[in-house]
């Protein structure tokens, strides 16, 4: 028969196993806590979606040491070209602004781009060589306080950026690079230029697809594009080249209906 005394020793050492088996509790909390925090950390990087893309001046050379801005969710996150014009930036899905920055260089703009989860993109910028002009006179605001004018960046072979009409199942604007425009009843014609015996292109952009072409065409009534001559198509993912490509914007990821 177990003493008073023993009973209370044997009392206190299957309290202490009960309480204590093998690693402190406190010990357990922050392990359980460090397993969650990694597990978050897991998932977000699995969420990331990664850019890559090549940054070029409009005769096709390649741009090293241009800073590529992505504004948007998480502020402002930029990645300068490598020497072949090349950049690769990871970031947290969602819509950004685009704008590639460099001296010498007028800034070059896209269109908003929209990033899923865990997605791979190919993006490629083009560059135009230009100066500053004179200011221009920008949309007034009736204030004494704000500014109404801004330097105007002159493009090369007189270059223009239009933005269109929003599309309207997504609220994204196309955003097109020119450098002559011609308006008809029912659709709007831009071309490129020509410097050195070379053509240049006019480039269409819309969230993740980019087109150059000799010349795009804008149809006003079903928001459908063409691109006619030295195509080149990119939907994000692949590149194609041919000699004609026709485009449907009905909806947040551009769809090629037509190509040779």
């Amino acid at each position: 028969m177990l003493s008073a005394m023993d009973a209370v020793k044997r009392k206190e050492q299957e309290g202490a196993r009960a309480t204590r088996p093998g690693m402190p509790t406190a010990t357990l909390a922050v392990w359980a806590l460090g397993l969650s925090l990694l597990a978050s950390q897991t998932h977000h990087a699995e969420d990331m979606a990664t850019v890559r893309g090549t940054v070029m001046d409009m005769s096709g050379a390649r741009v090293r040491a241009a800073s590529v801005e992505f504004v948007g969710r998480g502020g402002n996150n930029a990645v300068r070209t490598a020497d072949d014009g090349s950049y690769t930036i990871n970031l947290e899905p969602g819509a950004y602004e685009v704008t590639a920055h460099l001296t010498g260089f007028c800034p070059r703009h896209r269109g908003t781009i929209v990033l899923p989860k865990n997605s791979q993109t190919e993006i490629d910028l083009e560059m135009l060589v230009g100066g500053y002009g004179d200011p221009i006179e920008i949309d007034p605001i009736p204030t004494e306080s704000s500014n109404q004018t801004k330097t105007r960046c002159l493009h090369e072979n007189g270059y223009n950026e239009e933005q269109l009409t929003a599309v309207a199942k997504t609220g994204l604007h196309p955003l097109v690079l020119y450098a002559r425009r011609q308006e008809k009843p029912d659709s709007i014609l831009y071309f490129g230029s020509q410097a050195d015996n070379k053509r240049l292109p006019a480039v269409f952009t819309y969230n993740l697809a980019t087109l150059r072409a000799d010349s795009i065409v804008y149809h006003l009534k079903d928001d459908s594009i063409d691109g006619l001559g030295g195509v080149v198509w990119q939907d994000g993912k692949q590149t194609w080249h041919g000699s004609r490509v026709k485009l449907s914007l009905d909806g947040q990821f551009p769809k090629a209906i037509v190509k040779e």
